[in-house]
């Protein structure tokens, strides 16, 4: 099977540990990868803004973890993609590069164009809290003024909004203010599991409608809560496909992210059944497909 994941963490945990990609004691590894057995993988690997630091330390840390992270990539084979034409190479392995959490922009929306020559091409406008830009999902707080600003100047650049984490107050006025596809990289169905960090019917929806896509998350708390098994996460996949089709919902994991996976779930080695376990449950190979890469890919293909 082919793989394309929206969101992980991998780039982080690798600079926090000095941690090597090839053995690294992750969820997502080069050894586990050639194990795993994709025809084609491809990673959006984060690169997390911490709560913890200021928009200053985040934005300096932001440089030695995409230079760490960058450096094991291309020691494991892998194609750095910063536009459609890389994007479209025969090359078994690639990665796309995104910033979780868009606090290490301070003040100045002007930082935007160093990340974007730096090659990011996703940011996650909000984390958790009140920044700048938004509020998070554990908040009623909208898009602040600079937060309008950081949007359209991501728009202008080329750097595509991503909607998972912020909250509803926020999301309504990214709706507003967008003029291009925007996407939620690792968020549940809210109508399966009622979290602030799910998206309702409506956010699905109306991301869909304006051609954007969204990852489905293993992170329990987002799923079913305590005891989360593995196929709980079916439910909320096959809510989203059966309402809305199959064009639109993708993997956006979270692995190397989340304190815990569901029970039945180890690592990126376990991706393989969990397209089985829906393929099983009576998801066509098609739409398996298009939710596993397919939709991921055109998406990138026209909007990178």
């Amino acid at each position: 099977m082919d793989y394309f994941d929206l969101h992980c963490d991998t780039a982080f945990e690798l600079w926090k540990g000095k941690t090597g990609f090839q053995n690294a004691p992750l969820h997502i590894s080069g050894d586990k990868l050639a194990q795993a057995g994709f025809g084609n993988f491809i990673q959006i690997f984060a690169v997390w803004s911490d709560r913890a630091l200021s928009g200053d330390e985040c934005y300096a840390n932001f440089f030695e973890i995409r230079n760490h992270l960058l450096g094991q990539l291309d020691a494991a084979g892998f194609l750095f993609c910063r536009e459609k034409r890389a994007l479209a190479k025969d090359h078994p392995r690639k990665a796309l590069l995104s910033v979780e959490g868009a606090r290490l922009l301070g003040n100045d929306v002007f930082r935007l164009e160093a990340l974007r020559e730096s090659g990011v091409r996703l940011l996650t406008l909000g984390y958790e809290g009140i920044s700048a830009v938004c509020g998070a999902y554990d908040t009623d707080a909208g898009l602040t003024d600079f937060g309008c600003r950081v949007l359209e100047k991501c728009e202008e650049l080329g750097i595509v909004a991503d909607v998972s984490h912020i909250s509803d107050p926020a999301f309504g006025d990214v709706t507003a203010a967008a003029r291009r596809p925007f996407v939620a990289t690792h968020s549940n169905s809210r109508q399966v599991f009622a979290h602030r960090r799910n998206l309702t019917d409506r956010m699905y929806g109306m991301i869909s409608e304006r051609g954007g896509i969204i990852g489905a998350s293993l992170a329990p708390q987002h799923i079913a809560g305590d005891g989360t098994c593995l196929s709980d996460l079916l439910g909320h996949i096959r809510h989203n496909v059966e309402t809305f089709g199959a064009g639109s919902q993708c993997a956006g994991f979270d692995l190397d992210g989340i304190a815990s996976v569901p029970r039945g779930f180890s690592d990126i080695r376990d991706v393989p059944a969990v397209y089985r376990m829906l393929t099983d449950s009576g998801i066509s190979k098609t739409d398996a497909d298009k939710i596993f890469y397919g939709n991921a890919y055109e998406f990138f293909m026209r909007n990178l």
